[in-house]
């Protein structure tokens, strides 16, 4: 199991700001998760991994 946790900005959490001020879940989504994916062993998929809030962080598990 591999955990990667991102810093969600402080008043923002994990997603994204409705002007676009901070593109935190599509940053998270379209770079950190094909990053991780191409850098490690993954499954590549929706079913390879658990996403979930917790306080200010976004943590992803990459099984």
């Amino acid at each position: 199991m591999l955990v990667v946790s991102v810093n969600g900005l402080p008043r923002h959490l994990w997603s994204d700001l409705i002007d676009d001020a901070a593109p935190v879940e599509t940053v998270f989504i379209d770079d950190v998760i094909p990053h991780v994916d191409k850098t490690y062993r993954t499954i590549a998929n929706r079913n390879g991994r658990i996403l979930a809030a917790l306080a200010w962080a976004a943590l992803v598990l990459l099984v």
